[in-house]
């Protein structure tokens, strides 16, 4: 999908993310976030994603400054690149908007 077709602005980073399965053995995984927006992340794993598959995000930006903890989502589109699984996941839970674009703002200005 090209940024034109996208409802938000994405931020390109790398942060850690834990992953937690509703229905999944084994429950929780680890992840990378490549990009990040008020909507949503694209996560990258070394396990696959379902698409529709609902998860629950937990992240920091910044020392743990501005965290983020069981963020309801549901992956909307996953692939499989050479056994790097990547994910787009939007969030479904009603974020603190404001904390989100506090964090998105600190990406932004940390370079």
């Amino acid at each position: 999908m090209s940024e034109e077709q996208r409802r938000h602005h994405r931020i390109m980073t790398v942060i850690p993310v834990g992953i937690h399965f509703v229905q999944r053995s084994p429950a929780e995984g680890w992840g990378r976030i490549r990009n990040i927006s008020v909507s949503g992340v694209e996560v990258e794993t070394h396990f696959p994603l379902k698409d529709s598959e609902k998860v629950y995000l937990s992240f920091a930006v910044e020392g743990w400054v501005l965290m983020f903890e069981n963020v309801a989502s549901r992956v909307i589109r996953a692939r499989n690149f050479a056994g790097i699984y990547s994910a787009g996941v939007a969030f479904e839970d009603e974020l603190d908007r404001e904390h989100l674009r506090e964090a998105l703002v600190y990406l932004v200005n940390r370079t």
